[in-house]
């Protein structure tokens, strides 16, 4: 790798980190490698660290998210000298995304991210459907134009799960591991299958009706899936195109632009 690049993704409960080649001409940022922790641990610099090694200036960094003020205390906390301190996005305008919502300053920055992304990954006079499962599972529309349109935006797993266990006195907590690991046919034959029948196949089945309902009036748009939970909802959606790090890859595209 000739030229690196640190991109930072701080959401609400998930930070992203991948280490992409700023001379990358492909059609969308591939990376090298990506590395994902908790937002309430402290930052893992080993890996960053490890991510540096070999290069003789600094490896810049940039730095953006759904959480504000996790970005920031990123940049405020950072001590790693091989690695810039990240540069936050906070201009708006160098987006490169038009949008057709009603207030556009509110619009989530990993949903237009991942519209950016989507933009190129579409044909021309195709739409685009990007399912992203993170904190929320969000529902988006980017039209043959490339105009953001909006979409839904529904609890996670994660949110439901902690929903049904901190809003009722007897239900247990179901841990996204256990999703993961344990079989969910559509009947539950005790309280955690049960539940986790209602939240697998209730997420598919909302998924599914929101984009069944754009697709009657955008036939041809390509789908994606995208976030922290799309590959358990893989094999369900196949006829979904799986995109790991997909506001990652739309974030990288704006780095000389954040750089310069």
């Amino acid at each position: 790798m000739e030229s690196p690049l640190i991109v930072f993704d701080v959401g609400n409960s998930r930070l992203k980190a991948g280490l992409f080649d700023r001379a990358d001409d492909s059609v969308l940022p591939s990376y090298h490698t990506c590395h994902t922790q908790d937002v309430s641990q402290p930052l893992n610099t080993a890996v960053l660290l490890e991510w540096a090694q070999g290069f003789d200036q600094q490896v810049p960094a940039i730095a953006t998210g759904s959480s504000p003020g996790g970005v920031e205390t990123l940049i405020l906390d950072w001590s790693l000298t091989s690695i810039a301190v990240p540069i936050a996005l906070r201009d708006r305008n160098l987006l490169c995304i038009e949008t057709n919502v009603s207030f556009p300053e509110k619009v989530g920055i990993d949903r237009l991210l991942n519209a950016i992304a989507a933009n190129q990954l579409r044909q021309a006079e195709q739409a685009a459907l990007v399912v992203d499962s993170g904190t929320a599972t969000t529902v988006d529309l980017i039209d043959e134009e490339g105009v953001f349109q909006g979409g839904a935006i529904l609890p996670s797993l994660r949110l439901s799960a902690n929903a049904l266990h901190h809003y009722t006195q007897l239900l247990p907590l179901i841990p996204l591991d256990e999703l993961q690991s344990e079989t969910k046919g559509p009947i539950g034959k005790e309280t955690r299958e049960a539940i986790r029948s209602g939240l697998y196949w209730g997420q598919i089945g909302a998924i599914r009706e929101l984009t069944g309902r754009i697709s009657r009036e955008y036939p041809q748009a390509i789908r994606l899936l995208t976030g922290g939970g799309a590959s358990l909802f893989a094999d369900e959606l196949y006829d979904f195109e799986l995109t790991p790090n997909l506001s990652l890859r739309g974030f990288a595209m704006l780095a000389e632009k954040l750089l310069d």
